[in-house]
């Protein structure tokens, strides 16, 4: 069964997880999750959304974070304190979770149009001297989580904490619908992590918070049966 992720839709409620914390279902995602965690969670981020798992793989510091991504983009029940915690205590059982969740509701994509360009270069943020500039250039850490909680409502704390520059410039980057690759998501963190402050909260800003993300069930069309001749 396929995902379609439609942008700007509210949730009336959440659903309960479907798999449980201490089920562990497949067996090759329970050994791959309590062995090799790294790339259980970029094997499990990956089947989700499509995205890179080289990138999955350097980038996804923890699995609060896999938990995270999973919960919110299927809209289950929790929240980010939960997330950590859960994730403290178990931390392979979390990963298996979200992987099992994700095999038995399947993948997701986004429904966009074709991609569209920066509204701020990674060098223009002199623009906003007394507003992202001084924020990014103080403490650019800061200022990334505050834009990709600006972004879409995520709490600002946990993105400090539990999500990389990398994966919030590619969060931001995709939901925005920018062009651009996994790589450049990477690497200019590294070169100049408060130019990618500066740009990430200024196109935040300028663009505004993305509507509410859905998950939502599309039916598989059955062929018709052939008629058979008398």
């Amino acid at each position: 069964m396929a995902v379609v992720m439609q942008p700007g839709i509210a949730h009336q409620s959440k659903t309960p997880w479907q798999a449980g914390l201490f089920s562990f279902g497949d067996l090759q995602v329970c050994l791959c999750s309590f062995f090799c965690q790294q790339c259980a969670m970029a094997s499990a981020r990956t089947e989700y959304d499509g995205s890179n798992c080289c990138f999955n793989y350097c980038c996804i510091a923890n699995p609060c974070t896999l938990r995270s991504i999973v919960r919110e983009g299927y809209n289950i029940q929790g929240s980010c304190t939960g997330d950590i915690c859960i994730a403290c205590m178990c931390p392979a059982c979390v990963i298996c979770q979200a992987w099992n969740e994700i095999k038995k509701r399947g993948p997701v994509t986004l429904q966009r149009g074709a991609p569209s360009s920066w509204n701020n270069s990674l060098f223009g943020c002199f623009n906003n001297i007394g507003g992202s500039c001084i924020f990014g250039w103080c403490c650019p850490n800061c200022a990334i989580a505050q834009a990709r909680s600006e972004f879409d409502g995520s709490d600002c704390l946990f993105n400090y904490c539990c999500v990389s520059p990398a994966m919030t410039r590619s969060i931001i980057r995709e939901g925005y619908n920018i062009e651009g690759d996994c790589c450049s998501d990477w690497c200019l963190p590294i070169w100049c992590l408060t130019c990618v402050a500066c740009q990430l909260l200024s196109e935040v800003r300028q663009r505004g918070q993305v509507g509410t993300v859905v998950a939502v069930a599309v039916p598989v069309q059955q062929q018709p049966m052939p008629m058979k001749m008398a």
